[in-house]
């Protein structure tokens, strides 16, 4: 991974659910030199979008700690159900407990995590690569 956390990261996060099979999900990581780096799988049925969502940001969190160790990130997501959570941990949190539980945990790895919401599907160049690569996640899963 090419990467260089000095200057913090920037990572695009996205999921990709259907209810005819697996979820998708998807993270690129962007830093100050304009390096980057992704991640993207598939979960087996059945799941949600949410999840997915979620899913995409944990795995990010988790992975960026193994190679660099704790960094300053700002995670940038489509997903206001996740970036609202995120931002407000007082909000009511009575579906998805176990993706919130894991989802906190791998916050608690880095320095510093802050979250930006982002429309999806406006052109915003890494989302909409994130987004790609979580829908082909799903697509060509094999479970």
């Amino acid at each position: 991974m090419v990467l260089n956390p000095d200057k913090g990261l920037l990572v695009y996060t996205d999921g990709s659910y259907s209810n005819k099979g697996p979820g998708g999900w998807s993270w690129v990581a962007v830093d100050g030199y304009g390096n980057s780096a992704n991640g993207f799988g598939f979960v087996p049925p059945p799941t949600t979008n949410n999840r997915m969502e979620m899913q995409a940001q944990v795995l990010a969190l988790e992975t960026l700690e193994v190679v660099f160790g704790a960094c300053e990130i700002e995670i940038v997501s489509d997903s206001q159900y996740v970036v609202m959570g995120c931002q407000d941990p007082s909000r009511a949190r009575n579906v998805n407990i176990d993706m919130w539980e894991k989802l906190e945990a791998a916050v608690e790895l880095h320095d510093y995590v802050q979250w930006r919401h982002v429309r999806g599907h406006v052109g915003v160049k890494w989302n909409e690569l994130a987004d790609k690569l979580a829908v082909q996640a799903r697509k060509e899963a094999k479970w």
